[in-house]
């Protein structure tokens, strides 16, 4: 399917269902699980799951940025990782094997070393797949600590040896270094969409806000930003887009692994800029519950620091280019 036939139905499919109500809701502790239920239904959450290869990854990739578009408070990365892994490993959904209610798969936060794994929603009826370096695992629910993320959403900790049984071998198509490049792309494309939401709001505001007998967007000053913001979105959506493609198009892991780094570090740096801008043009107006803007920029925040923050991914990036060696940089930044 055409990924922007994929992004306009779920755009209107997660818009449809995700009224301002169901966000607050959200940040209260109660999960939407209405809309768990449409998207599962729509069969978003197997955009990986029977691929050969990565091959759904557009389409995963596509869904994400309508995700981000929408800020629908629900786990859509989490779930797509989770039903993959399953699937791999011969864990259907009627299987007995498979815990009850809804499962979700989450990586470390740091790139590697670190000891736990956060996971998102719900506390009483998930089941986790919790993924190391050296395997992965279905583990009880709970884990050893509690906490909120920068959109409200709570998060609990499951410590590596603590919570984890006995770790299970990846299977094939599922290593950890590819489930820690879905979730920083899951991360890059949920940016993408809502820094286009973003922009779409500001430029409304600067159009119809009017200041000294005239719009916003008329200022020569604001009209700068405008710029400045439209050039950061367009870098953060090219840099999706060019990791969906190398991995797509099966290319040698390290290519696709720069490729997803580099969208995750462009992003992340766009989300920053992009947020900064947006609540500097709208003034007050946008730290308002009632106004859309601020659910969108702490989301970005929030996504901007999972799986790994820019520094994280850069600090790798180089490092892998220095142990290239000289000859080989010119080839890697172009390929």
């Amino acid at each position: 399917m055409n990924d922007d036939l994929v992004f306009d139905s779920a755009r209107r499919l997660l818009a449809d269902l995700t009224p301002p109500a169901t966000i607050r809701s959200a940040e209260q502790g109660q999960f939407a699980q209405e809309l768990w239920q449409a998207v599962e239904e729509a069969g978003f959450l197997d955009a990986l799951r029977e691929t050969p290869g990565w091959a759904g990854i557009a389409d995963a990739a596509a869904i994400l940025r309508a995700g981000g578009a929408t800020t629908a408070p629900i786990p859509l990365a989490g779930g797509m990782l989770a039903r993959r892994l399953m699937g791999r490993a011969g864990i259907h959904q009627d299987s007995s094997d498979r815990p009850p209610g809804i499962v979700l798969a989450m990586t470390p936060r740091a790139l590697y070393g670190s000891t736990g794994v956060r996971w998102f929603w719900p506390h009483d009826t998930v089941g986790v797949i919790a993924c190391w370096p050296n395997g992965w695992a279905l583990v009880k629910s709970g884990g050893s600590t509690a906490g909120r993320n920068y959109a409200g959403e709570p998060w609990w900790l499951v410590e590596n040896g603590a919570d984890a049984p006995t770790l299970n071998p990846y299977p094939e198509g599922c290593s950890f270094d590819d489930c820690q490049q879905f979730m920083a792309m899951s991360r890059a494309a949920l940016m993408a969409g809502a820094m286009v939401e973003v922009l779409k709001l500001t430029l409304e505001h600067a159009n119809t806000r009017v200041q000294f007998g005239k719009p916003l967007g008329k200022q020569p000053a604001v009209q700068h930003q405008l710029a400045l913001m439209a050039e950061q979105v367009a870098a953060a959506e090219v840099s999706v887009e060019h990791a969906v493609r190398r991995w797509a198009g099966d290319t040698a892991p390290e290519i696709i692994w720069r490729a997803v780094a580099t969208a995750k570090i462009r992003a992340g740096e766009a989300a920053g800029k992009v947020a900064e801008m947006a609540h500097q043009i709208h003034g007050a107006i946008g730290f308002t519950r009632e106004y859309r803007l601020q659910d969108l920029t702490r989301r970005l925040w929030t996504w901007r620091d999972e799986a790994g923050a820019e520094s994280e991914w850069a600090h790798e990036l180089g490092k892998r280019l220095i142990a290239g060696g000289a000859d080989k940089l010119w080839p890697a930044l172009t390929e």
